[in-house]
């Protein structure tokens, strides 16, 4: 598959000019062999890695134990968002130090700054946040049944902001 790839790329981005690879998750392995072909061909793959909330001690572990049962990165470079996630790569053996950024959250960055500068919509509306739980967990079933009582609720409550962030795996 490789050696598909070598030729297929090289041509690839002799005609479309591709400076670089970016992926969004490490663990993307229908990016990994991409990567790896195109940083051999001198483009570099780069991942800017989306999952970066170890928000315990208990989901910190289980990422390091993640990153330690998969092979050494053999990408260019990995950005995560937060020192903590750094650490977690380096003591996990995944990368190493000369690999690896935290550079902060792309999509919050200017979402924080504005709230300590004060400047975000001021609303006496109520909310509700729902962040729904890994379909996995508790079955397709359970997942629709509880997305059902919360759209209900907002149907039932037209005075509540009522968002749903989904939840794709």
């Amino acid at each position: 598959f490789h050696a598909f790839l070598r030729g297929f790329l090289a041509s690839l981005y002799k005609v479309v000019q591709v400076d670089c690879v970016i992926s969004s998750d490490v663990r993307n392995d229908f990016d990994f062999d991409w990567g790896v072909v195109s940083k051999y061909l001198g483009v570099p793959y780069i991942v800017f890695h989306r999952e970066n909330l170890v928000a315990s001690l208990t989901s910190y572990n289980r990422a390091r134990e993640t990153m330690k049962s998969l092979k050494r990165f053999r990408g260019n470079y990995i950005i995560v968002h937060n020192d903590i996630e750094k650490r977690m790569f380096l003591e996990s053996g995944y990368v190493d130090e000369s690999q690896i950024s935290a550079l902060g959250c792309l999509r919050m960055d200017n979402f924080i700054k504005r709230i300590k500068n004060g400047n975000f919509p001021k609303t006496k509306r109520k909310r509700f946040l729902y962040f729904p739980f890994e379909i996995s967990a508790g079955g397709i079933d359970a997942y629709h049944k509880v997305l059902g009582v919360v759209l209900q609720f907002a149907i039932q409550h037209p005075e509540i902001d009522v968002i749903v962030k989904p939840k794709v795996d």
